[in-house]
């Protein structure tokens, strides 16, 4: 299998003892690596019209500040979905979506799902380092056109009412 290996446990398993069949890493491909971001409904609805596919979004590794990316919107995916296309996102993994305790992998209000696709990493990066792979989770920023404080309260409370009543 082509690609390179990547271990999350490596430097905490070294010199411990590790059970036959444990998983320690995986060999995957970091070529056409996409970036998977939930939304929830405050965010979600306006990314469509004022972000948009084909716009530019910032990326931080989680727990790395100091790693920078970039990327552009490839698809926005509906409202509506309830399966989180990866358990990292949830709250039992430590992700910002909340899930369901009875149900596994789903979580308690529909989300949108954003695919980006990373650009370059940013040149300040030490050269031999693999800063992005498989399985990390990132922060992403999408830059939003600047509103009065009273049109952002208007929406929240439209978007209250819409969420209380289920209107």
């Amino acid at each position: 299998l082509a690609g390179q290996w990547i271990s999350l446990l490596a430097d905490r398993v070294q010199g411990a003892y590790v059970e036959r069949g444990e998983l320690l890493g995986v060999v995957a491909s970091v070529d056409d690596l996409i970036v998977r971001v939930t939304a929830d409904q405050n965010l979600g609805p306006r990314i469509e019209p004022e972000v948009g596919v084909g716009g530019k979004v910032e990326f931080r590794v989680r727990g790395r500040p100091d790693l920078f990316f970039g990327g552009k919107i490839r698809k926005i995916l509906p409202a509506g979905q309830q399966r989180l296309p990866s358990a990292a996102l949830g709250w039992d993994a430590g992700g910002a979506m909340a899930t369901r305790m009875d149900q596994k992998g789903r979580t308690v209000e529909s989300f949108f799902e954003v695919i980006v696709d990373p650009q370059d990493a940013d040149p300040g990066d030490r050269a031999g380092e693999l800063p992005l792979f498989p399985g990390q989770r990132v922060v992403v920023r999408f830059p939003m056109p600047s509103r009065p404080l009273l049109a952002q309260g208007w929406r929240a409370l439209r978007q209250l009412i819409q969420r209380r009543f289920q209107i």
